[in-house]
């Protein structure tokens, strides 16, 4: 009976320990941190290696959807949204609605069965600055004319011509929100509250691009007009062409300066590793670019403009792979790295 006894506490002890080794060890968060921190000191903070192949400009100007419920939560909701999140002196804004079920299907059956000229509700905004107060009243139609696209579709439409007399001050934007309500042939109400920036840069592209190789880094410049002195943000995502499409963001770069007026340039610097770590010989693509006035909050911003200028294919020895080893970021990475084995 002993000798079972010991059999039976060794089985224990065995399978106890077999269970534990199985069991995978569970990394500390802190060690996952200073794993990205260390991945992002390879570079300096102004000039990004794009691994995701998200160009970060396109993502920042998507479109969001707002959507209001009825009462106690009550569907249908009213969703509305505009066709870009800022807009210059002159432009049209084009701006939209509809009723959904939820977030995620189309428009309710009952819209589908509206007559030709959606009679059967009402939508209505008004856009109202946060310091100019009332630019204007809109109807949203769906009827297929005018700002509308396709006659009974559900979604309704309406546009409205940003006006020269009430932009702001060169160099400045102005919040605009767009109240919103509709009505339905049955007396229901829906309101939801939408907006866009309205923005007057102080300074513009002019079209005008170069580029040179500098320290193993390809530099690429812009030349701008500025019409309102104070400082402005330059940011560029270049592509490579190694995408399934042809094109494939591999690199973004930043550079803000303080410029005078006239016509001037600002350098953009993709770091050499990037290319090397990316694999990217080229061609190269300035593949959208955008400049920013940033004189106050709100920033005012311009249009993106795609696909502007193209680079000669350099060979990679010309490009420089030394990380950039940022010190804050290295800094940061350490610190978590000690925390975790302390614990």
């Amino acid at each position: 009976m002993k000798i079972m006894n010991t059999l039976l506490g060794s089985a224990l002890v065995l399978a106890a320990s077999a269970a534990t080794a199985a069991e995978p060890a569970i990394r500390p968060l802190g060690l996952d941190a200073a794993d990205l921190y260390r991945e992002q000191a390879r570079y300096p903070r102004s000039s990004q290696a794009l691994r995701d192949g998200v160009d970060p400009i396109l993502n920042k100007r998507q479109i969001n959807k707002q959507f209001m419920a009825g009462p106690n939560g009550e569907g249908p909701m009213l969703s509305i949204w505009n066709s870009a999140i800022s807009y210059e002196p002159g432009e049209k804004v084009q701006l939209f609605a509809e009723l959904v079920k939820d977030t995620a299907v189309k428009p309710i059956d009952l819209l589908r069965k509206l007559e030709k000229k959606s009679q059967n509700l009402t939508v209505t905004a008004k856009l109202v600055g946060e310091t100019s107060g009332l630019m204007g009243e809109v109807t949203y139609r769906d009827n297929g004319k005018g700002a509308d696209r396709r006659a009974g579709d559900g979604i309704y439409s309406a546009s409205f011509t940003m006006p020269k007399a009430r932009a702001p001050q060169a160099g400045y934007a102005e919040s605009v929100a767009v109240h919103v309500q509709a009505q339905t042939s049955q007396g229901e109400f829906r309101g939801a509250l939408g907006g866009f920036l309205y923005s007057n840069p102080g300074a513009r592209l002019t079209g005008r691009y170069r580029d040179e190789m500098r320290d193993g880094n390809m530099v690429v410049s812009a030349e701008v007009n500025v019409i309102a002195p104070g400082r402005y943000h330059l940011a560029a995502t270049m592509d490579s062409g190694k995408g399934a499409d042809g094109a494939q963001p591999m690199a973004w770069a930043q550079n803000a300066a303080v410029l005078q007026p006239g016509k001037q340039w600002i350098d953009l610097t993709y770091y050499g590793l990037i290319f090397h770590d990316m694999a990217a010989a080229g061609p190269y693509t300035m593949s959208s670019i955008t400049l920013t006035s940033a004189l106050s909050i709100p920033n005012a911003m311009t249009s993106v403009q795609r696909n502007v200028y193209s680079m000669p294919v350099h060979e990679m020895s010309a490009f420089q792979a030394r990380p950039f080893n940022n010190p804050l970021l290295m800094d940061a990475a350490q610190r978590l790295e000690a925390d975790a084995q302390a614990k």
